[in-house]
């Protein structure tokens, strides 16, 4: 785990993925190496921290969006598959405690109960604000002191720094919905997670893709 982390792994399985075919080939899809390396990047990923979903509905987007059926089958079940073993053991330990844990108003505090609809709305509010405008900037330029008081310039940079990253999303060349579908699943989650729980140390396994799409949108520009 010292040098295969979640960033190890999601840059490994992007690799992998780059390396299927692009349509629907003849070929079988277990006889292709970048498949299997891709499964095992994925997996490790899921179980080195729950966000490895994220790389995973990620990836199942991407595949399903380039209309590659086969692939997109293939990878869903044997994924199921290799999670399975893990989603027992959490069962016969009484659940998973992070969907417990996200569903609380307040982790540290049980007694408060769960969140309802509307305080998933106004979590969902909170935690947009707060990337935007203290996380995404403080984790793209970590020489700035970002504070967490939302200032003018704070929502400018992170703006800035969301339009390039757009941008430069918009504006390659190709595996876009991978990129986005990776992207998508990643702040799906975080912008769930409970405002107790803050900082950029979530924003870690996004944090070289955003870098990569803020430097291909201002190169582009």
């Amino acid at each position: 785990r010292a040098w295969f982390d979640r960033r190890t792994a999601l840059l490994a399985a992007l690799l992998c993925a780059t390396g299927l075919p692009r349509v629907e080939s003849s070929r079988p899809f277990w006889r292709n190496g970048h498949w299997w390396g891709l499964l095992a990047c994925l997996l490790a990923a899921y179980h080195i921290r729950t966000m490895g979903l994220a790389l995973i509905l990620g990836v199942l987007v991407h595949l399903g969006w380039s209309r590659r059926w086969k692939l997109l089958g293939a990878t869903a079940g044997a994924v199921a598959l290799g999670i399975l073993p893990w989603q027992l053991r959490s069962q016969a330990l009484g659940g998973s405690p992070y969907l417990r844990q996200l569903l609380m108003a307040n982790p540290y505090r049980p007694e408060l109960g769960l969140v309802g609809l509307p305080g998933i709305a106004r979590r969902l509010v909170e935690s947009i604000a707060r990337y935007i405008a203290a996380e995404i900037p403080s984790g793209l330029l970590p020489f700035l002191r970002i504070s967490y008081q939302r200032k003018s310039g704070e929502w400018l940079l992170g703006f800035v720094l969301l339009s390039l990253a757009a941008w430069g999303l918009f504006r390659l060349p190709r595996y876009r919905s991978l990129i986005a579908g990776v992207l998508a699943g990643t702040f799906g989650i975080l912008l769930l997670w409970p405002p107790v729980w803050m900082g950029v140390r979530f924003l870690v396994g996004a944090i070289p893709l955003l870098v990569g799409l803020v430097l291909n949108g201002a190169d582009d520009l």
